[in-house]
């Protein structure tokens, strides 16, 4: 009964490497060699890029024509340049502009802690003050 103990898992361990053996030599069969045929036999379609913009020439064309049927071919009248004061005024309020619309910094939120009589004291004040500057 010892040396069928000791025989078996050798015997097993030797199928098993002989089925692995014979598994391995067994041809590849593969399904998509149908497919493999199928595109391999037939051509790549070699379509050839269109060498223009269409959507850019239509615009040039509708530009074209709305030149010539609307637009008035008499010239511009000539400008004077601004003086130099007014350019300068000009470009800060422009940089201002730019960059109220560049800060997105959010503004504090006031805080309403004043008395009732302090307010009206300063609308008061504030009416007294607009009274002056009409009579000036």
């Amino acid at each position: 009964m010892k040396t069928i103990r000791t025989y078996f898992p050798v015997f097993v361990f030797s199928l098993l490497i002989a089925g692995i053996g014979i598994l391995k030599a067994q041809p590849v069969i593969h399904k998509d060699d149908f497919l493999y045929r199928l595109f391999s036999e037939q051509p790549e379609e070699v379509v050839a890029p269109l060498p223009f913009n269409t959507a850019a020439i239509a615009s040039e064309v509708l530009f074209q024509k709305l030149e010539t049927q609307y637009f008035s071919k008499e010239p511009e009248e000539q400008v004077a340049p601004l003086p130099a004061a007014v350019q300068k005024m000009t470009s800060e309020i422009l940089l201002e502009q730019a960059w109220q619309k560049v800060s997105v910094v959010e503004d504090e939120p006031q805080i309403d802690d004043l008395p009732p009589a302090v307010k009206k004291f300063m609308a008061e004040y504030h009416k007294s003050l607009l009274a002056e500057a009409k009579k000036k």
